[in-house]
């Protein structure tokens, strides 16, 4: 793992209305995706707003199969507003529904400053498809790779308030 060759990016982004309000998803390969990419997604939501209970809609992408000999490379970015009682973040990312969290837990969380402030969180996760297939026999391993980012504010306050988030994968050869 010490040695990766980066793949190439897929670097079209092409928009697509989400159906709640008017925020707008953009993805490298938007439903309904005829063409799963062989090694890179990218989605990011460039304006949402968190909902009652304070979260964003879930970021999905998928790419079209997990292989030996490879790293999958999960980074994963929230930006939010601290109003509405906000006081921190978090977010969560799986695989597979294979959750990619850190001990006892499935998220990273950071303290947000006083109120009307901007509070971000970036978090790069890195999962060795040979081990994790070793751990979840069946999952991993020339199936889709199917990763799902969720997260916002960690007290269950904000309803409403703005939020930016991605989410990008890229499948990597380890040696």
């Amino acid at each position: 793992m010490h040695h990766l060759r980066h793949a190439m990016w897929i670097v079209l982004l092409i928009g697509l209305t989400a159906t709640s309000g008017e925020a707008t998803t953009e993805s490298s390969c938007p439903a309904p995706c005829k063409k799963l990419p062989s090694a890179n997604i990218f989605v990011r939501e460039p304006a949402g707003t968190l909902d009652i209970a304070g979260n964003i809609a879930p970021l999905s992408g998928q790419v079209a199969r997990g292989k030996k000999h490879t790293v999958l490379r999960v980074d994963v970015t929230l930006q939010l507003t601290t109003n509405n009682g906000v006081t921190g973040i978090y977010q969560a990312v799986s695989v597979n529904g294979v959750n990619l969290g850190g001990i006892g837990g499935t998220e990273a969380t950071q303290a947000c400053p006083a109120a009307n402030a901007t509070c971000a969180l970036t978090v790069t996760y890195w999962l060795a498809l040979d081990a994790a297939e070793a751990d979840h026999p069946g999952v991993f391993i020339k199936h889709p790779l199917v990763v799902t980012f969720s997260g916002g504010s960690f007290n269950v306050a904000g309803a409403g308030n703005a939020y930016h988030a991605t989410l990008a994968a890229q499948l990597l050869k380890s040696n």
